[in-house]
This record gives C-alpha cells, sequence and structure tokens, in this order.
C-alpha cells in the first residue's frame, strides 16, 4: 500500500469527489508560476486547485487568460510544498479535504492507535546466543514487543520454549552500551551458549507500506473518523461559506462514530487472527 492509494481509498468513502481538470502542459519546475489548462472555463482568479499526484501541492490562481488558457499561480498555497507536474496531471478542484489533512488523519492512526489496539506487523529475528550475558541488543530498532522467543537445535523435532524466559517489552538505553538504543533479557538456553539461535517473534508498528489488507481497511476508517471530527468545529464556527452546508452541524459526529465502530469490529477479528500466531502466555524472569 501506498499514502496515494490509501488517500484515493479514504476519498472514496467519504464521497469526496470534486470537480476536476488536467495540465495541457508539464509544470517543469517547483518555482513555475505558470499552468496551462484543459479547461479554462474552470478556473478564475482566487480558485483553489490541489494536483492529484501524491505531491499534496496546492496552487491558488491569481489571473486568467481565457485565450491562451494560461492560468497564473501561488505556488505552495496553504503550507503545501511546490512541486513539478507531468503533462496531464489532473487538478482537483478545492476538495473538501486535502491530501496534507488526510495523510496527518492516516499518520495519527498508524503513530498513535493501531499498536495500541493490539494491531501490528509479526517480524522474525533471530539471535545468537551468549556466554557471557542475558542482556541482548534489540534486533531491530522497530521492535517494540516480544512475542515468542524458541530455540530448534539439531536434536530437535520442533521448536521448544518452555525453558526460555525473557522480558517482552525492550528497555531504552545509550546506543553506545546497545547499537539500537534498546535491549532485551533473554533466560535459558537449549543448545550450546554461545552458537545456539534464538528465533524471535516480533511485534513492529504498522507502516503505511507494510500493512495488511485488513489493517489497510482498519486505518482507512479510523482516518474518516478522525476527518470527519477534525471538521466539525469548523462547521460549528460558521458561517456557512467556511464549512459545508450540505451537511447540518454535529451531523459529522456522528458518522464518525459510525466509521469507528466498524473499524473496532475489523479489529477484534484481526486481533484474534494474529493471537493465533503465537502462545498467548509468556513468563518473565527479572535478573
Amino acid at each position: 500500500m501506498t499514502m496515494a492509494t490509501t488517500i484515493a481509498a479514504i476519498r472514496r468513502i467519504l464521497n469526496d469527489f470534486p470537480d476536476e481538470d488536467t495540465l495541457a502542459a508539464a509544470i517543469a519546475a517547483a518555482g513555475t508560476t505558470t499552468m496551462t489548462v484543459t479547461d479554462i472555463t474552470k478556473h478564475f482568479k482566487g480558485k483553489v486547485f490541489e494536483f492529484d499526484d501524491a505531491t499534496g501541492d496546492v496552487v491558488l490562481e491569481t489571473a486568467v487568460n481565457g485565450t491562451t488558457s494560461v492560468v497564473t499561480i501561488k505556488r505552495g498555497h496553504l503550507g503545501s510544498t511546490a512541486a513539478a507536474h507531468s503533462n496531464g496531471a489532473v487538478m482537483l478542484d478545492n476538495p473538501r479535504y486535502r491530501y496534507d489533512q488526510i495523510t496527518q488523519a492516516v499518520n495519527t492512526v498508524l503513530d498513535a492507535d493501531l499498536f495500541h489496539e493490539g494491531l501490528f506487523e509479526l517480524q522474525e529475528h533471530q539471535i545468537t546466543s551468549s556466554a557471557t550475558t542475558d542482556y541482548y541488543n534489540s534486533p531491530a530498532a522497530g521492535c517494540l514487543r516480544f512475542l515468542d522467543v524458541y530455540q530448534k537445535t539439531s536434536t530437535m523435532y520442533e521448536p521448544r520454549r518452555e525453558a526460555i524466559w525473557y522480558s517482552p517489552y525492550p528497555t531504552n538505553v545509550d546506543t553506545s552500551l546497545y547499537a539500537s538504543g534498546k535491549y532485551f533479557v533473554i533466560n535459558g538456553n537449549y543448545g550450546v551458549a554461545g552458537t545456539a539461535i534464538y528465533y524471535v517473534t516480533c511485534a513492529h508498528a504498522y507502516e503505511i507500506t507494510t500493512l495488511s489488507t485488513a489493517a489497510q481497511r482498519i486505518v482507512e476508517l479510523l482516518a474518516c473518523a478522525y476527518l470527519l471530527e477534525w471538521s466539525e468545529p469548523r462547521r460549528l464556527g460558521g458561517p456557512n461559506n467556511q464549512g459545508d452546508i450540505t451537511v447540518k452541524p454535529g451531523q459529522s459526529v456522528g458518522t464518525a462514530a459510525y466509521y469507528r465502530g466498524l473499524a473496532e469490529e475489523l479489529m477484534v477479528k484481526e486481533r484474534r487472527k494474529t493471537s493465533e500466531l503465537f502462545p498467548s502466555k509468556r513468563n518473565f524472569v527479572r535478573n
């Protein structure tokens, strides 16, 4: 998944389908202050367009030439970052939710919601056991929780874990002590300390590119809820031209709750599926 495909899905859910136009010639550089458009009748001074090419570039039109179809534009409007665009690039006529707003909602879900709701990416790591210590550098900087630690030596028919204890959560330390900036404790060994391998099932926070199909749906629904909730104070503040007058004040809150309810149903199912992939109970021994 990418941020662009996620944003497109969220706009479909929220029926955010603004009018469109396309460039009739490329904008070669971020500093270019004019653009040639396909349908000049859709453009006039004061109009705001957002490029639908995953750049989030927003332009304010300051002058329009109806004869040449050339529009003079202010770059980096609304705090966006100006960018070059190819011929035929699609422009959205003042969408209800801008690219940066949707991106912020998606990142809020990824950073603040999923992991603490028990939704995460499962990754497998290998750690070589030590003959001198039970403290191990985190196998990856993204390790947030050890879910299972086990071993399988040449004499075993199946992986064993009963005699191994570990700390489920890392301890943060200076990187001069442990390269990743955090360590885990692992005690117990079925093989030869110093050569035997610990196999670790680890929880990592989801990123936009690592979302499972189910997690992708959850992100979309929760992001929709955030966008609706964030827009409500603006609508209530009025006047009418500051909000969507087709929606009654307060209605967005109820719609947001509906999307959160759908997301919660999916989260319950996804947590159940994830929990089936690793043992639910582990023991930790303090050293």
